[in-house]
């Protein structure tokens, strides 16, 4: 029987950072509708879902409320009841988050959305918590996360080109022209304290280019390694080895060789960050030993 191997299931998530933000806040979605219309079958009232799980992981009104769930700073930027407005904002994140992406390299998005959320979420609370006569409500979503990512590309690449439809070409600061201004139309349904959520966020978007680069690159190298340590199977299943047979000219018709798997998985991600002719000679032998099994 085979034996479980993630790579191949989270080979492009774990090369994406929009991948990771997309699967990780659709399984939040998931989850959450699941728990809640088990509870409805149950019996218990709608208000039960929201009083015991639903204001646990979105972010509370006040700071004395989040000194209690410091967590929620996080877990609400991938929260939200809303398929449509989770599907739109993932559309704008990969719109914005592809030029970092491809330009800067692997976890500075995934830097920039969750520093962009936590001040932004921090400012909203704090702006709440200091006017009180402002309307206060647990909140989940990720616009200021997704503002900052807009404002940090806008910013590092405003005269990038996207391509539409193959034929329609767009800068990028036209995009999050558009982006804000839709956002803006929608001015009746924000208030004082999500405009401060977006001004933290667009603060962050500033500081990836001004100031505060070094922060973000620390934060992406530590997000590599943490990638790298959950990548390799070797920190979760037991090395297993596995016999080769290599048919041969000799008396002998077969010999057996033994090949640890993950020696190979350690070459193939090396060939895709460094090409082939980075390889020893040893690696070489163990790879061509391998793909005659």
């Amino acid at each position: 029987m085979n034996t479980f191997k993630n790579k191949p299931i989270f080979l492009h998530i774990a090369k994406s950072d929009v991948l990771k933000i997309a699967v990780t806040t659709t399984l939040t979605f998931v989850i959450l509708h699941f728990i809640r219309i088990t509870l409805l079958i149950g019996g218990e009232e709608t208000a039960f879902f929201f009083a015991n799980m639903w204001n646990k992981i979105c972010l509370p009104p006040t700071l004395t409320k989040l000194l209690y769930q410091p967590w929620s700073l996080v877990t609400y930027m991938f929260t939200d009841m809303s398929f449509m407005r989770i599907l739109g904002n993932l559309i704008w994140l990969w719109v914005f988050g592809m030029v970092i992406e491809d330009l800067k390299g692997m976890y500075h998005v995934l830097s920039i959305y969750l520093i962009g959320g936590i001040v932004g979420g921090f400012c909203m609370v704090a702006f709440t918590t200091f006017y009180p006569s402002t309307p206060t409500t647990y909140f989940a979503g990720g616009l200021g996360a997704l503002i900052a990512v807009a404002i940090a590309t806008l910013i590092y690449k405003p005269m990038y080109e996207v391509w539409f439809f193959g034929t329609l070409r767009v800068r990028m600061w036209v995009i999050v022209g558009i982006f804000i201004l839709l956002n803006l139309v929608s001015i009746n349904v924000f208030t004082l304290s999500m405009l401060s959520m977006v001004l933290g966020g667009a603060l962050v978007g500033v500081a990836y280019n001004f100031g505060l680069s070094g922060l973000f690159e620390w934060t992406a190298k530590k997000f590599a390694l943490l990638g790298g340590y959950f990548s390799n199977n070797e920190n979760f299943i037991l090395k297993k080895e596995h016999k080769l047979r290599l048919h041969t000219n000799k008396t002998v018709p077969y010999r057996t060789i033994f090949v640890d798997e993950s020696k190979i998985d350690r070459i193939l991600d090396k060939i895709n960050e460094k090409g082939i002719q980075s390889l020893t000679e040893q690696e070489k032998k163990l790879l061509e030993d391998y793909s005659k099994k």
